[in-house]
């Protein structure tokens, strides 16, 4: 028989599960959110570099002629000038362009290819005293919110099939053994956002575009 005490016991029970799924939920969102960020970060940082390269190649290929006015000679002194400009403001902003197209690419392959071996979940421990460590990437830090999520799914369907089994008469449970059952519920400790550029992808990425970026200004210096 269902009666107020079964139907208390429940519904504190599923709040706890429907906070739990919501929070896990609007986590992987945002992972997925920040994934996309990603993947517009390398094509904006991509595009701020080869852009302005494809502009100068093409500015080389129409070079300023005069045509000996004082006109002519002021136009063209003033291209010369704004292409000076725009290559010297290009310059100096060469290597931070670098580094952050660099340093997307690196977090992209971190995702893609530093999937680490499938660990078991932690469960949930309210005398725990050490924070959990954050996760190296997006992706195993999406794959452990969807393993959590497909659980506290099945729960979901657990819960709503024992109540309706007690509505229904279909099974007999007092107030008590009703919370034994719920209590078997295990939940777990919350996926802490992950970290990817930690200081040794950093360095790496320093390094990279300190080199690039050096070659790079030496072509456009002798071209």
């Amino acid at each position: 028989m269902y009666t107020c005490y079964h139907e208390f016991i429940w519904k504190a029970e599923k709040q706890h599960l429907e906070l739990e799924i919501s929070k896990a939920e609007g986590q992987l969102r945002n992972c997925r959110f920040r994934t996309g960020l990603l993947m517009r970060e390398m094509i904006v940082c991509g595009g701020l570099l080869v852009v302005p390269l494809v502009m100068i190649f093409v500015d080389a290929l129409f070079p300023v002629y005069s045509s000996g006015s004082i006109v002519g000679n002021m136009m063209a002194a003033g291209r010369e000038t704004f292409d000076l400009v725009l290559q010297g403001f290009y310059i100096c902003l060469f290597p931070f362009l670098v580094f952050f197209f660099v340093k997307a690419i690196i977090i992209w392959l971190i995702n893609k290819y530093n999937r680490s071996e499938k660990k078991p979940l932690e469960e949930y421990d309210p005398y725990r005293k050490e924070f959990p460590k954050s996760e190296v990437s997006y992706a195993i830090e999406e794959e452990k919110l969807v393993r959590i999520l497909s659980i506290y799914y099945t729960y979901r369907k657990k819960m709503e099939q024992i109540k309706d089994d007690l509505t229904e008469d279909e099974a007999s449970m007092t107030p008590e053994e009703l919370r034994t059952e719920l209590d078997k519920l295990v939940y777990y400790e919350e996926v802490v956002p992950a970290e990817p550029f930690q200081r040794e992808v950093r360095v790496r990425t320093m390094m990279i575009t300190a080199i690039v970026s050096v070659i790079v200004i030496i072509c456009i210096i002798y071209w």
